[in-house]
């Protein structure tokens, strides 16, 4: 059993001389010459990312035979996100939350000599993100199924 909380806080903004324009002529790059900015707002634009992730795991292990070994485990996930952004005169909050999200997983493993074992596992995929659509609404997390299958040599040595 385990248990994890996490908060990523994001928090940028920037600006220029409101006053400061840039003007090159491709023709004549030697005659560029931009005016000392006079009148910096640093806070010009900003954003801030909230982002809280709890989650609560557990997990089994059970001998099946003297050879084979099944693992099952679940997270619950808690996930939310909230942003503001002001890049124009007026500042967008958006927020995504998922409460209670399922993750399961499960495996079998099988010894097939003292030094062989075969593996098979599936498991979902549940990856909250921050990243935004073109309408700048936060994109859904990532969800999937993930499918294993391996073998694994081990060497003992006797001493």
């Amino acid at each position: 059993m385990g248990a994890t909380i996490r908060q990523d806080d994001f928090d940028y903004h920037g600006g220029r001389d409101a006053g400061y324009i840039y003007r090159l002529d491709p023709n004549d790059l030697g005659a560029f010459n931009p005016p000392k900015p006079t009148d910096l707002n640093a806070n010009m634009w900003k954003y801030n990312t909230t982002q809280n992730q709890a989650g609560f795991c557990t997990a089994g292990q059970f001998s099946l035979t003297d050879t084979t070994t099944f693992i099952v485990g679940s997270r619950l996930n808690w996930f939310k996100t909230e942003s503001m952004a002001h890049t124009t005169g007026t500042p967008v909050n958006r927020e995504y939350a998922r409460n209670r999200e399922v993750t399961p997983y499960a495996g079998l493993v099988q010894d097939l000599s003292d030094n062989l074992s075969a593996y098979a596992s599936y498991s979902e995929i549940f990856k909250p993100q921050g990243n935004r659509d073109i309408n700048g609404s936060i994109l859904a997390p990532m969800t999937g199924s993930n499918y294993e299958l391996d073998s694994r040599v081990s060497s003992s040595t006797n001493a």
